[in-house]
């Protein structure tokens, strides 16, 4: 597969088709539930509403999380195909085919056609770089700028050409209007340390890259929105967003979203499944930073640099982490084609035990999970992983390395669609928004928020929910005949006050902690 070259004028194509295809596989077939995704959809949407490019609000109040630039591709989104699941995530998977044509182009130039076409195939296997770019967020944008830049910024390295270094600088700004300073930050440390390493030059490389004119560029670019927005909101927004959201989501855990030390470089290795189980040989082999100047050697260090900033991040999620994996895959592929020792079998017997503990963790999982534990017998269409790390290690020990490798891309790829197609859409169908909907129309009810509430509510019901703030009010507002009052189950206590009311919907919102409750008036 990776020694035959397929005609330079197909291979564009081809490779266009099969990754949008395997990156955007049912996008319009689920709901907009997880919570980063109802929120980020939903700005977009009222900011489509009115007409307004600058202020971000969810629920039409000021939201600080992020800068603006994704909400303006789910806005185009929404305009092609309407304020929809399909629409919020189209340019998700746009910009994961981007990252996938860059990943190939530059690797090709800067290693050879094998390694990268090889690269690529590693990232379309892997469910977790599949499921990112599925997803309304911001990740996905940014995980192509920072790419990118990167790349570009070794392009230079290598080749001096000027339009590198603008590519790189562009690629920054616009990674600063997708997530803010990480942007900034994360290619800023790589690059520094890069270059710091090269004996006995730094400073005139250094200066090649032209650091001011590049900080002018992005600041010409950034510093428009960031004055627009901090002038409409009297610096609100600015507050918000640079400490919240970036220096205590840094050096705090936000969210809950925390975890022993190490959960990073374990992240990372279920992320990059099935490929992890040859990344640490990859890794060790390619560790020689001072002794290489290589792309190789680069590609290591810009993996070490992005999973060390997030494992000593207060705030972890296996996200973060993704845009290492494009050069996580360059090293894996370099090692596989030009490296490893490929009688090794033990790869591949990790790989089966991973294949047959993913499927028993889910089981777990389900089990745990009282609204999901009629699914379980779902689980079985992962049966996929484990015939496909049999048929690996037979292939293997008949030394069909090759055959090895084809059997786990295929194996994982298959897992992949079953997961989108089949497992997922069923996961979704017990979530506690589509669960209201199928007992009540909201659309045509008078519906309020006592505490909190899943904010899947808001992109559905196209209008603001507003909060009722004491029990009186709850009591009051259920008076009408078409009232509906969404909560959840912790502030239930509270409401035991409030007579002549009826609970429509109690579930527990899928894999997290909170239970959400619907309340309706009680029948006379």
């Amino acid at each position: 597969m990776f020694d035959k070259k397929i005609q330079y004028k197909y291979l564009y194509p081809l490779l266009i088709i099969i990754a949008y295809f395997l990156l955007s596989a049912n996008d319009g077939g689920s709901n907009i539930y997880i919570l980063d995704e109802a929120k980020n959809s939903e700005c977009a949407r009222e900011m489509m509403e009115r007409g307004d490019w600058v202020v971000p609000t969810f629920n039409y109040e000021l939201r600080t999380d992020k800068p603006p630039l994704h909400y303006y591709f789910m806005m185009m989104g929404y305009s092609i195909f309407g304020s929809n699941e399909f629409g919020a995530r189209f340019f998700s998977s746009v910009f994961g085919v981007l990252t996938i044509l860059i990943t190939f182009f530059y690797i090709r130039k800067f290693v050879g056609y094998r390694q990268a076409l090889l690269s690529s195939v590693i990232l379309l296997s892997s469910l977790h770089f599949l499921l990112e770019f599925h997803l309304a967020v911001p990740d996905p944008y940014l995980i192509f700028f920072l790419t990118l830049a990167y790349f570009s910024f070794y392009d230079f390295f290598k080749y001096g050409q000027k339009s590198s270094l603008l590519i790189m600088y562009l690629a920054i700004a616009l990674g600063t209007l997708t997530k803010g300073p990480v942007a900034i930050a994360l290619p800023g440390l790589v690059f520094l340390i890069f270059l710091v390493l090269r004996r006995g030059r730094q400073w005139k490389l250094i200066k090649s890259y032209k650091p001011l004119l590049g900080a002018l560029l992005v600041l010409a670019i950034n510093v428009p929105w960031y004055y627009m927005v901090g002038v409409e909101t009297d610096w609100a927004w600015i507050r918000g967003f640079f400490l919240e959201h970036n220096v205590d989501r840094f050096l705090d855990t936000k969210q809950g979203h925390g975890g022993f030390f190490l959960i990073t470089p374990v992240y990372v290795f279920l992320g990059m499944l099935p490929f992890s189980v040859f990344m640490i040989q990859a890794l060790v082999r390619n560790s020689k930073i001072l002794s290489h100047d290589d792309f190789i050697t680069y590609s290591f260090l810009t993996a070490m640099i992005i999973i060390i900033f997030f494992t000593i991040s207060g705030t972890k999620l296996p996200n973060y982490t993704i845009p290492a994996y494009p050069f996580i895959a360059a090293v894996t592929a370099y090692f596989l084609t030009s490296q490893a020792d490929m009688n090794k079998k033990w790869p591949y017997h990790l790989h089966l035990f991973m294949a047959l503990l993913l499927p028993a963790l889910l089981y777990v999982v389900f089990t745990l999970e009282n609204s999901l534990s009629h699914l379980k017998p779902q689980i079985s269409w992962l049966i996929v992983l484990p015939l496909a790390g049999v048929g690996a290690l037979i292939f293997q020990y008949r030394k069909n390395h090759q055959g090895a490798l084809n059997t786990l891309i295929a194996g994982w790829i298959a897992a992949s669609l079953l997961f989108f197609f089949i497992i997922y859409p069923k996961i979704d169908e017990e979530n506690p928004v589509n669960k209201t909907y199928e007992s009540i129309d909201l659309n045509t009810k008078e519906v309020a928020y006592y505490g909190k509430y899943n904010p899947a509510y808001i992109f559905y019901l196209k209008r603001k929910l507003p909060e009722l703030k004491t029990p009186d009010e709850v009591q009051t507002f259920l008076e009408r005949e078409d009232a509906v009052v969404i909560t959840v189950e912790k502030f239930m206590d509270k409401l035991k006050s409030a007579p002549n009311t009826k609970t429509l919907v109690k579930q527990k919102d899928l894999f997290e902690i909170r239970t959400t409750v619907v309340l309706v008036p009680e029948e006379k």
